[in-house]
Order: structure tokens, then sequence, then C-alpha cells
């Protein structure tokens, strides 16, 4: 017998390096990623494996009793960030897809003849979905408030999948609050100004009318004037509750017949520079968002998990 008929090399396999959550949306990165992960497992300690955290990922929305809030300490260099792409994709993309092929591939070589029980889970697991997840994805690296990454990255998933405007309501309503509390002077200062650029969103009762309409689109229009009768810009999504959002979309959009979704995913990136952000400028870092997504994990397990890495 030849080597070559006891071991199979392999050829898509590889760990690469300088990964990050903006390669998901590159179709020439995202899928030789999905394909070339090499996972690892060791049944006699499967929390220390890629694979076994796979699966606990995947447990964390088998039932309440199962963990849902996890963290994956690596040293740098080690394909943390590599490995983060594949579990997106894997709870984002379908059973049928080319990346969840490449992905419960990559799986199969690593679990031997006798641990197939932990891949064929997750194949069973992706083949009976009805939904997919929704996967959001934050990089602690990008340095910010983790909660209005949070919101960008939540809006762009959603419209993705065809749901649109689903927080203009709370977006809106801030910035309008604000321009019909003007004051005499004030207004005078915004007409003359919109007047002046040619506004192309209209004047101050304009723009006053699409923000009761919810038409965020012209949330720029009111920085703008904003900043002309201040000399700041505001933060107009400063008092965005996310805790409350999460809930909404669980409640709305992951239960039921005309779900969107079978559950939501949160993955956080570097985690450790967010938290040396957080303790030098915590409301600069978004204040309670980690703990907002922490006490949603802890209220509906069984349909939300959060897999951090550092």
């Amino acid at each position: 017998m030849l080597l070559n008929q006891l071991v199979e090399i392999n050829k898509k396999g590889s760990i690469a390096s300088s990964v990050n959550f903006g390669m998901l949306d590159d179709l020439e990165k995202n899928l030789p990623l999905c394909e070339s992960f090499i996972f690892n497992y060791d049944s006699t300690k499967p929390e220390l494996s890629t694979v076994g955290i796979l699966d606990a990922v995947r447990r964390s929305y088998h039932s309440p009793n199962q963990p849902n809030i996890h963290l994956m300490i690596q040293q740098y260099g080690k394909g943390k960030s590599h490995f983060a792409i594949a579990i997106a994709n894997f709870f984002k993309k379908t059973f049928h897809s080319q990346e969840v092929q490449g992905i419960l591939s990559q799986v199969e070589k690593a679990t031997s003849a006798k641990n197939q029980a932990i891949s064929e889970g997750l194949k069973l697991f992706k083949q009976n979905q009805c939904h997919q997840h929704l996967v959001i994805c934050l990089s602690g690296d990008q340095g910010g408030d983790i909660r209005k990454q949070f919101l960008q990255q939540l809006v762009k998933n959603l419209e993705e999948v065809g749901i649109q405007d689903y927080l203009a309501q709370d977006i809106c309503s801030e910035p309008l609050r604000y321009l019909e509390n003007l004051n005499l002077e004030n207004r005078t200062k915004a007409e003359k100004y919109l007047e002046s650029i040619g506004n192309p969103d209209g004047d101050l009762n304009s723009l006053i009318r699409l923000l009761r309409e919810n038409n965020s689109g012209v949330l720029s229009s009111v920085k703008k004037l904003a900043f002309q009768i201040t000399g700041f810009t505001p933060d107009f999504t400063a008092d965005i509750n996310i805790e409350v959002i999460i809930e909404d979309l669980l409640k709305n959009y992951c239960t039921g017949q005309n779900a969107h979704f079978q559950g939501i995913l949160i993955l956080f990136d570097e985690l450790n520079y967010y938290l040396k952000s957080w303790a030098a400028d915590d409301i600069g870092a978004g204040g309670t968002a980690l703990q907002n997504i922490t006490n949603i994990c802890e209220n509906y397990k069984g349909k939300i998990a959060l897999l951090s890495f550092t």
C-alpha cells in the first residue's frame, strides 16, 4: 500500500493572515477563506478545538439550557479572524452555498472516522434550517463607539435580505425633535442656510415632514444644518437602546411562521482592543453596549449567541 492511499493532502487548507470582517463582502476573498480554514478537533477536549467551538455555538441554538456566550482566547497570528470569517459564513449562508460546503468539507477532514458524529451534527444543523441566522460582525480594533458600529452592521445586514428602513423610526425621532424645538433665531438661520445651498431635501418644513415620515435619507442634511447653527455635529443615535432593538428583532423576525431568521449571532473580533478603549473612555466606546448584548443573550437563550475573540 502506498502512502498516498493512506494520507490525503489538504490542498486548499491554509491559515490566512491579516484577515478582517471586511473580507466578507469581497467575493474573491470570502469563498477561498471558507474553503481553506484548517479546523482541528480533539474529542477529549473539544472546547479547545475549532470544530468543538463551532459546535458549541451551534448548540447555543439547540436548547435554552446551553451556554450562549462564548470567548475564544488565542495568541496573535493563529487564525482567530480567519476562523471568525468561517463561522460568520457557516451561520449566514445556506447549506447548499459554496461557502458552507467548503467549511463542512474542512470540518470533515478534521474529524476522524471515529468522530464523524460531530461533523454529521453540523451538517444536519444546516440541512434542517428553515432560515439562516442574522450575523452581526463587530471589530474592536476599529475604535469609536461600538454601539454605532453595531447599528451600522445591523442596517447593512437587514438591507441585504430586503428589510429596508428597519431603524428609520428610531434614527429619525431625535433629529425631528431637534428641528421642531429650534427657536425663532435658529429657524431663521436654518432657512437662510438651506436656501443658500439649494438643499435638495427642501426647506426646513420639508425636512421636518420627511423626518415625520421616517425618511432617514435626510439625516445628512440635518447634521450639516445643525453644524451651521451650533458649530458641532450632533450624535442623533446616542440614545438608541440596542437592547430594545435586539429584543424587537428576536420577537418579530426570529419567531413564528413569518420569521426571517433562525436566530441572531454576534461575532466580536479583537475584544481586547475594545476593552482597552472602554477602560480609557467608556462613554466614547459605547457605554453599556456590550452589557446590553450580554443581557439579551441571558434573557433569550436558544435564539441568540455571542462569540468573542481576543
